[in-house]
């Protein structure tokens, strides 16, 4: 898993939401969409797992190829776990906090505010987009590996 590329990830995206937030003052976010938005990674997380984890490599032959696919999928695996986490983290900070999350006022630091809602809904949303790519990737993955598998195949048998 590249850690610090997914740590740099919602850096950004809770940047990005403090800066809307300061920015937008009055926007408001419902705390439902954040809800809403959380039981569609609810949904999305075990589909992408069971893609990953029903990848079947037994056809495989080369076993450095294999061993690499194997080392890109457990990289994914635990892509996804992370990012379903950070969407659970977001939640519960939500919950955590009274009121909702709300906003937290301009400060002593001057015009930056936080509107916790805005800032989990965009965290939520920032997994979604992971696991939507990671969705797609390993279907693709998958998908070309059993028409290389074919392929292979239909040469043998044309050779015989």
């Amino acid at each position: 898993m590249k850690l610090q590329a997914n740590l740099l990830r919602y850096l950004f995206v809770i940047v990005l939401g403090i800066v809307f937030s300061s920015l937008l003052p009055r926007l408001t976010v419902n705390i439902e969409i954040a809800k809403l938005l959380f039981g569609v990674a609810g949904i999305f997380f075990p589909v992408s797992l069971a893609v990953i984890t029903s990848m079947d490599l037994y056809r495989v032959k080369n076993t450095e190829a294999r061993r690499e696919i194997r080392r890109n999928l457990r990289d994914q695996r635990n892509g996804l776990c992370f990012h379903f986490i950070m969407a659970m983290i977001g939640l519960i900070t939500i919950y955590l906090i009274p009121d909702g999350g709300g906003t937290i006022e301009p400060s002593i630091i001057g015009f930056i505010s936080v509107n916790i809602p805005l800032v989990v809904t965009l965290i939520i949303c920032e997994s979604i987009l992971y696991m939507t790519i990671t969705f797609t990737s390993t279907q693709k993955l998958r998908e070309d590996i059993e028409d290389k598998l074919d392929e292979e195949e239909r040469r043998r048998k044309h050779r015989e």
